[in-house]
């Protein structure tokens, strides 16, 4: 519920700056500020939740991005927006999910617990491309932020009532990053570079994210947006599918060189495209996304697969860093 509130806002967060009043630079850093505080506080909400358990943690956050939601909704200038969204940013609960599914299956079946857990994170970030830009050409973009708000606390009296608390605790630094482990990762070079190339897929993404509403604006109504994301995402997924099979036959590296190159020439399309006019945009955005969607599949699988069985854990958390302030610094440079 959390991924599909966050990508319900994604495709027409950037549209937000002429109702804020706000400065590109500014709704750069709304936009930029969430991965900031999330990334800062994945690790510590994980080893807290190692001394106080689980259930209480992911509760504690979920209700920390509701109330960060539901500010967002209510913001009427640009500074308390950002302050709502490192509100939101700061419900950094991703590590404990992982942790407490690592607690609910034994170590023999953790790794295929954690790609099925991927499967409706997923489904979600896609539902909340289609949606998104429906519901905010309906209802207004603060209503996108009440829904995120509405959802988590929803999701959150499900996990009260019928979750348990695990018998059992994985110490978070199995399934998240153990700090004793991070010299060791950084002088990986096969492992710094698929980190390198996360930062960079996030980088452009969020980047891209911000510009490309803006030229959509200028040609079709926010609520129409969903018509031209659609068959993109569809795309992507089909293209995704395919290439991730062929990834675990050549190797990930064969799919994701080209799929960097892709992604850099998408922004040059995007930008030599005559400002109002609808089908030079598709190639830039086809290619954005078949090539988002590639990366997003295989760098996780490459990280995982580079790492030593005793430091995958902290392997694909420091990837997952990487990831948020790759997301960062694109929103905000």
């Amino acid at each position: 519920m959390r991924i599909l509130g966050v990508s319900l806002i994604l495709p027409v967060f950037a549209l937000y700056q002429d109702g804020m009043k706000a400065s590109p630079a500014e709704i750069g850093l709304a936009l930029g500020i969430y991965s900031f505080t999330n990334a800062a506080f994945q690790v510590p909400l994980g080893f807290l939740s190692d001394r106080i358990g689980r259930k209480g943690v992911l509760l504690g956050g979920m209700l920390v991005f509701a109330i960060g939601s539901f500010m967002a909704a209510w913001a009427p200038t640009i500074w308390l927006l950002i302050l709502a969204r490192a509100l939101q940013g700061a419900g950094a609960i991703g590590g404990v999910v992982y942790a407490m599914v690592a607690d609910a299956v034994p170590v023999s079946r953790r790794h295929r617990a954690m790609a099925y857990l991927g499967i409706p994170v997923g489904a979600a970030f896609v539902g909340g491309m289609i949606l998104g830009p429906l519901l905010a050409g309906a209802y207004g973009i603060p209503f996108l932020f009440a829904l995120m708000g509405g959802l988590v606390l929803a999701c959150g009296c499900y996990i009260l009532l019928f979750i348990p608390e695990p018998e059992k605790h994985a110490a978070f630094e199995e399934v998240g990053v153990n700090p004793r482990e991070i010299p060791i990762l950084l002088a990986d070079r096969d492992l710094l570079r698929v980190n390198l190339g996360s930062f960079l897929m996030n980088f452009l993404m969020s980047a891209l994210f911000l510009a490309l509403p803006g030229l959509l604006a200028a040609v079709m109504p926010m609520a129409y947006f969903s018509l031209f994301y659609l068959p993109l995402v569809l795309v992507g997924l089909v293209v995704m599918r395919v290439l991730a099979r062929t990834a675990d036959r050549k190797g990930g590296r064969a799919i994701a060189v080209p799929a960097f190159l892709l992604l850099a020439v998408s922004p040059v399309l995007l930008g030599l495209a005559p400002r109002g006019a609808l089908l030079p945009l598709i190639p830039g955005a086809l290619l954005f996304f078949f090539s988002i969607f590639i990366l997003q599949s295989v760098l996780p699988g490459m990280t995982t697969k580079i790492a030593r069985p005793a430091i995958v854990g902290s392997a694909a958390g420091v990837n997952q860093m990487l990831q948020a302030l790759g997301s960062f610094a694109g929103a905000v440079l």
